[in-house]
């Protein structure tokens, strides 16, 4: 079994079975960590949080 865990104080930072792991583009973690903290959340929510600039259709199809 996998064993993620989330450094959330100070810098974060995600380790998979204690190795730390790094995401090509900002957002992805971003998403990830925002999911880790709150559960669920709507794709409407994730598309206003990272896109807030463009029109929620704009931003669904990113």
């Amino acid at each position: 079994m996998v064993k993620m865990t989330f450094q959330l104080l100070g810098q974060p930072k995600i380790f998979q079975d204690n190795e730390e792991q790094f995401f090509t583009f900002a957002k992805v973690s971003a998403l990830l960590y925002y999911l880790v903290l709150n559960g669920t959340f709507q794709r409407e929510m994730a598309a206003s949080l990272l896109w807030g600039n463009k029109s929620t259709q704009t931003a669904k199809k990113i």
